[in-house]
Parts: structure tokens; sequence; C-alpha cells
């Protein structure tokens, strides 16, 4: 999944500050994704089955890419 030229921008500014957060360089770790999701307001469950999905590799880490279909995913569920 491609976001839009102007939803990827924010998107974009959003991994920015979930990665400058992230123990793992230039990727957002789990616990940074989990500290940034969880501001969703969602349930933990829901957003555990959110990671499964952006991170299929199971490498305990979102690129730029898996991150963006996981704030979509996040917005869908919204």
């Amino acid at each position: 999944w491609q976001p839009p030229p102007v939803q990827a921008a924010i998107y974009d500014h959003l991994y920015s500050i979930a990665a400058a957060n992230s123990s793992t360089p230039g990727l957002v770790s789990g616990k940074a994704a989990v500290d940034f999701f969880s501001l969703s307001g969602l349930p933990r469950p829901l957003l555990k089955h959110i990671w499964s999905l952006c991170d299929p590799q199971l490498t305990g880490a979102l690129d730029m890419p898996g991150f963006h279909g996981a704030l979509r995913l996040i917005a869908l569920a919204q």
C-alpha cells in the first residue's frame, strides 16, 4: 500500500518522530511503536495484531513502509 503524497508527508513526519525514540537506528523499534501507537487509544490486542501484519518477518522493528501500513490500519480501526 502506498499512501497519497499528502498523507505520505504526514506519515513520514510521524515516522521520524517515532524513529527518534527508537533503540533501532533508522527503524521504529517495537518499544517505540508501542509507545507511539498506544496514543491511538486502540486496545493493545488490536495493536498487536496490526503489528503482526506490518512486521511479517518478525524483525521487531518497522521500516517506513511497515510504519505507514500500521498507521493506515490504525486509522481504519479508529
